[in-house]
């Protein structure tokens, strides 16, 4: 129980403290991203083949580049709805939901490494204080290191997981039948 409760904890404090902040509330996540036309990640053929296909299967229309450029914050928050619909369209995928475990994965990481990093500390301040033992405070550092060093680069890990994810998510919406 402890175990689930540590783990609920660490996926809470990445989504609501990291995934909001970095990618607020999906309007710059990679999967919204790679759609708009100011993205180069994509090439505009291949944007265009999925907003057709978005077009076709939901009936909505993503704002065109002159639209997009005129109000950026509608045309994210309509790719936003468009892509949550692709999302449950595709499901689990051929190879989508091994994207989106790694992606978890990494999200809950570093959710992990906030709570990580502060029991790291105390440990380490505790043997520096209480019990001088090289080997004890030489581990608690290391550990807050690896922990600080995740938090660092929480960004740009979870940005490169999500564009992982992005590119398979459209891949596979676009084969799907």
């Amino acid at each position: 129980v402890m175990i689930y409760l540590l783990s609920q904890t660490n996926r809470f404090i990445a989504k609501n403290l990291f995934e909001k902040s970095y990618f607020k509330s999906e309007r710059f996540m990679p999967t919204t991203n790679f759609l708009l036309y100011q993205n180069k990640e994509l090439s505009n053929e291949y944007k265009d083949k999925v907003r057709q296909r978005i077009r076709r299967d939901f009936n909505i229309q993503l704002l065109s580049r002159q639209e997009e450029e005129s109000n950026i914050s509608e045309a994210r928050q309509k790719t936003v709805e468009a892509v949550g619909l692709v999302r449950n369209n595709v499901g689990d995928g051929r190879l989508l939901l091994q994207h989106n475990i790694e992606y978890g994965f990494v999200r809950n990481l570093i959710g992990g490494a906030v709570i990580g990093s502060m029991g790291s500390a105390a440990a380490l301040l505790y043997y520096l204080k209480y019990y001088p033992s090289t080997v004890f405070w030489s581990i608690s550092l290391t550990g807050l290191i690896f922990f600080i060093s995740l938090l660092l680069g929480s960004k740009a890990l979870m940005n490169r997981y999500g564009e992982l994810y992005a590119k398979r998510l459209f891949q596979e919406y676009l084969t799907s039948n």
